[in-house]
């Protein structure tokens, strides 16, 4: 072959050296690998750093796997029944995805111990801090704490560190744009082992910084909280809407999303750090560059992770508000069930057959705003009862932001729930409190159900039209 046709075809082809694919663990055949990459391998690695005893598998876990709202929040706990179950779940860094619970008396470990299909791991095991992630994945791989009182499900990766205090950097690493690049060269698929993390060069040296432990713990701070903020958590306490002192709650919400707006760009700032750092320190700048898109920035209170970034912002932003307003109505009704209190932040009550309800009632659990008695809401088309849920939505906002600004809040809910909620947005000559009423007759089971994953805490038992 002559020189030009060599020229000719170095245009198409890589040149790599098999020695240069055995400097990778597993010597994948990742021949577009940059040499600044390749000069990464051949020193510690994640799994130097970490270990894995595997996660608990129950073997059946219609029996024994729940939603954490279907069980009795008492008994949830280090020493109790119930342990916090994360099993995967979407993209999500740093925190969240923790949404079940999974049974953990006696006869529930004696199952796991000895069921052929189950497994459990040893008991040093149980009450670790670690870091975790979806075993799956239709996106990118996403990195998270694991707290000490969660047991993780075997769809749910685990590791847990040597020296604890190395957990920051570990998990800045693996959400980090260098982690991504250099997971891709092991395994192209959507699904990524543990042995696939392990494998990682990891230059602890490198990663050691101030920067990226106080970053970590910000970031992983701002996480919890933005998880904190809707019902299906754990520690949801109140709807964020009444957070803030007001008469208008469309001002309210405007002063939210602007709060909200602020910590999606403060956890941008942070990642993009976390990668400046590591590029700069690994010698990648040639090859990688720091930024983080807006979609990736992983918090339920940026609505361009929450919904397609391919959507048209106005739509996005319409989206987020009819959802937002539709989850305080959700707040509104858990109010009335006796669920919440406007006297009191959190879980108030979640039991059955009326147990121990009346002892609250008592205590002034609901003082400012009444839970109904027997926990029987009508909610109808019309207007047939003076107590049903339309009418008691009405004193709820009467009671939060007052008498004199009734009108303009009931407009603003209704108008913020045609955007997306309902369909069709508007009825000709509809008022709020008619459409208000629509939402909730047509639509509002329909949203309680997708929100508490077809496992609703309330019941549709009696639907009038």
């Amino acid at each position: 072959m002559s020189q030009q046709d060599n020229k000719e075809m170095a245009k198409y082809f890589y040149r790599a050296s098999a020695a240069d694919f055995k400097k990778i663990p597993g010597s994948p055949i990742a021949y577009w690998v940059a040499d600044e990459v390749l000069g990464l391998f051949g020193h510690d690695v994640v799994g130097d750093y970490v270990y894995s005893q595997g996660s608990v598998k129950t073997g059946d876990n219609e029996r024994f796997i729940r939603n954490h709202w279907e069980v009795s929040s008492p008994f949830i706990g280090f020493e109790s029944k119930w342990r916090l179950h994360p099993r995967g779940g979407e993209y999500r860094k740093w925190y969240g995805n923790v949404l079940e619970v999974v049974a953990w008396d006696d006869n529930a470990r004696n199952h796991y111990r000895k069921d052929f299909v189950a497994r459990i791991p040893e008991e040093n095991f149980w009450n670790l801090e670690g870091i975790c992630w979806s075993e799956i994945t239709s996106s990118e791989t996403s990195f998270r704490v694991l707290e000490k009182d969660e047991i993780a499900n075997n769809k749910s990766l685990t590791i847990y560190m040597h020296r604890p205090e190395l957990k920051n950097y570990i998990l800045a690493f693996l959400n980090s744009i260098v982690s991504k690049e250099l997971l891709s060269f092991f395994n192209p698929t959507i699904s990524f082992g543990v042995g696939d993390v392990n494998r990682l060069p990891f230059l602890l040296d490198k990663v050691l910084s101030d920067n990226i432990r106080c970053a970590v713990d910000e970031l992983i701070g701002m996480s919890k909280r933005d998880w904190n903020e809707f019902e299906v958590s754990r520690g949801f306490l109140i709807n964020p809407l009444l957070r803030i002192e007001g008469k208008y709650i469309k001002s309210n919400y405007i002063d939210r999303v602007n709060d909200w707006s602020v910590i999606v760009g403060r956890c941008r700032e942070l990642e993009e750090l976390i990668n400046e750092i590591l590029i700069s320190k690994l010698g990648l700048g040639k090859l990688l560059n720091k930024h983080v898109l807006i979609d990736k920035i992983t918090l339920k209170t940026n609505p361009a992770y929450r919904y397609s970034i391919s959507s048209s912002q106005v739509d996005v932003n319409d989206r987020f508000q009819s959802d937002t307003i539709a989850e305080l109505v959700s707040y509104a009704i858990g109010c009335m069930m006796g669920r919440y209190s406007l006297d009191r932040e959190g879980l108030v009550y979640a039991h059955a057959g009326n147990v121990g309800f009346n002892d609250l009632v008592a205590e002034g659990a609901y003082q400012r705003f009444a839970a109904d008695g027997d926990g029987i809401l009508p909610l109808t088309s019309e207007h047939w009862f003076e107590d049903d849920i339309a009418a008691r939505i009405e004193e709820f906002v009467r009671t939060v932001w007052g008498a004199d600004t009734l009108e303009e809040n009931l407009q603003f809910i209704a108008d913020s729930l045609c955007l997306s909620a309902i369909k069709p947005p508007k009825k000709g000559g509809e008022t709020s409190r008619e459409t208000i009423r629509r939402y909730l007759s047509t639509q509002f089971f329909k949203d309680h159900l997708k929100t508490y994953k077809k496992r609703p805490i309330y019941c549709n038992a009696v639907h009038l039209r």
